[in-house]
């Protein structure tokens, strides 16, 4: 008798893409609206681990649910920069300022005679100070920007792309903020 799924030599049925793509958005929403009142029980985080007693040498915040999967990277061939992707709630009380921050994007552009441009910026309002990565690849690499100055107080923040040449689009297919010690 054969075995399926798991435990077996068979592989177990593919896995729906619309299926995959509704768990991932449970998965953010649930995430995004997560607080003290979700929990019928709470356990406090130092019951568990001496408060401080962790060294972090990285801090990974994805600002791209991996949707890649099942849609393909966004784009754009706008030349002026263009928000893309959802809202990012920064607050230097939740993430620590401390240390030094680094935006981190999957990017390319379709034709190498263009240059593809992310950035982060603050929702209607500047660029964040050293986020800006560019590049002229045809295939997806990833790429990590010079030293963030993340904002000092709560903002929203959003990634925007561009390109140098409306001909030829610019795209993403993930970013994440990168915090090291």
């Amino acid at each position: 008798m054969a075995r399926v799924g798991f435990y077996g030599d068979v592989p177990g049925p593919p896995i729906p893409p619309d299926y995959l793509k509704r768990w991932l958005l449970q998965i953010d929403w649930a995430t995004a609206y997560l607080d003290e009142t979700n929990f019928a029980h709470p356990l406090q985080g130092d019951k568990l681990i001496a408060k401080n007693s962790l060294s972090w040498t990285a801090l990974t915040l994805p600002l791209v649910i991996p949707l890649l999967l099942v849609e393909p990277a966004a784009q754009t061939t706008n030349t002026t920069p263009t928000p893309i992707g959802p809202v990012f709630g920064w607050d230097p009380s939740v993430y620590p300022i401390t240390g030094t921050w680094y935006l981190e994007v999957t990017l390319a552009v379709a034709d190498a005679s263009a240059t593809a441009t992310v950035d982060l910026a603050v929702v209607g309002g500047a660029q964040v100070a050293g986020s800006a990565i560019t590049t002229t690849s045809t295939a997806f690499s990833r790429k990590q920007s010079s030293a963030l100055t993340m904002p000092t107080g709560a903002a929203d923040l959003v990634l925007r792309l561009s390109t140098n040449n409306a001909s030829y689009a610019a795209q993403i297919k993930g970013a994440r903020l990168i915090r090291f010690n």
